[in-house]
């Protein structure tokens, strides 16, 4: 048995990928017998039952309406967690003697980065990096200013330089990474929530549905666009959940598109095994496109759902076509769009979960 420190800044109820890759294997450790224990953001405090330690934020994100891009500009910092992210330093620190191995997820990077320039390789050998995106010139990185581009790269060097256990949940993240300091993160997916048995949504047929969030990453007018030319000679509703603090999506709202908000993870899931077709969207002009993996793709498949994608070819894209879950439509046409959207219909996948089923056997962090 060994004693193991989980450690995620995100964690349910929380509903998105990052969180609920922990929460699995916060699970799979706990089935093994290990003596494990999970830390994440919250209120102080430790819940005995769970066997979970909750560290404070003291900076209040939800109080920040608008300029976040700004904020990240002029930040040299990789995120906004630093407090947090040294007060579990000084945990770990204090409590480094009572575990075996500590893993840790990133982002946020604000703590592999603390924990790297406080300490020697010798000591950071224990550790585990599990890296859920890149720091330096990453999908989701605009550097306005020079000198934060100059920081992350300094910053992910020196983690990369500390950590040398390292993992990841996709493939091009271990390609980057190898290319730019020799290293080779193991590639581990993401396993989907099997505690949940999703039930039975009123909704009108056929359904369409997306989860997830929507932002300037995972938007795409040409989906709605194909949608409005499938309606032409068919039937169909739309059902989108997730948040959307662009309203991106208010000038589609019709009828046959709905809008839900963002819904508890068990509602998200009785939304997709409720629905006939489930959707992947991204923009065609993303950056480091290789690098985009859609983890909504785990509770479509868990449910059997066919996928149509609708955006650049990413390494999504390119894992629905390999394990024919799928539809990927890799244009801007309407009518493509609109065919995929009709195709999709007769197809069932059933043993598609199987793909995410206990992901973690026989990798580094089955400990």
């Amino acid at each position: 048995m060994k004693r193991i420190l989980l450690v995620s800044y995100y964690y349910p109820p929380y509903p998105f990928g990052g969180s609920l890759r922990f929460k699995s294997l916060f699970k799979h450790l706990k089935k093994k017998k290990h003596d494990v224990k999970l830390l994440t953001c919250g209120k102080n405090g430790y819940d005995s039952n769970e066997k979970i330690i909750y560290i404070n934020d003291p900076f209040k994100r939800d109080n920040v309406k608008n300029g976040r891009v700004l904020l990240r500009s002029l930040n040299p910092f990789p995120d906004t967690m630093n407090a947090w992210s040294l007060k579990v330093t000084k945990f770990i620190e204090k409590n480094y003697e009572k575990y075996d191995k500590i893993i840790i997820t990133a982002p946020p990077f604000s703590l592999p980065m603390i924990l790297s320039f406080r300490h020697n390789k010798s000591y950071m050998e224990k550790f585990i990096l599990d890296i859920r995106d890149i720091l330096f010139d990453g999908t989701l990185r605009d550097y306005i200013f020079l000198y934060p581009k100059l920081f992350d790269k300094i910053i992910e060097n020196k983690i990369i330089d500390k950590f040398t256990h390292l993992t990841t949940n996709v493939n091009n993240y271990s390609k980057i990474l190898n290319a730019r300091y020799g290293v080779s993160p193991e590639v581990i997916l993401n396993s989907y929530d099997d505690e949940y048995e999703a039930k039975k949504m009123k909704l009108k047929h056929p359904a369409y549905v997306y989860t997830g969030k929507i932002d300037r990453i995972r938007f795409n007018n040409s989906l709605f666009e194909g949608f409005k030319e499938f309606l032409k000679e068919n039937k169909g509703f739309l059902y989108i959940a997730g948040e959307d603090k662009e309203s991106l999506l208010r000038k589609y709202l019709s009828e046959n598109i709905e809008y839900l908000g963002i819904l508890s993870r068990e509602t998200s899931e009785d939304l997709i095994y409720s629905s006939d077709v489930c959707l992947i969207m991204h923009k065609f002009d993303i950056k480091d496109a290789d690098s985009v993996f859609s983890y909504k793709v785990t509770d479509y498949a868990k449910y059997g759902k066919p996928i149509v994608y609708v955006g650049p070819s990413t390494d999504i894209s390119e894992f629905i076509k390999m394990n024919n879950i799928g539809i990927c439509i890799n244009t801007f046409s309407a009518k493509d769009i609109s065919s995929a959207l009709s195709k999709a219909l007769k197809l069932r996948f059933d043993t598609a979960g199987k793909l995410f089923k206990d992901t973690f056997i026989g990798t580094s962090l089955d400990l």
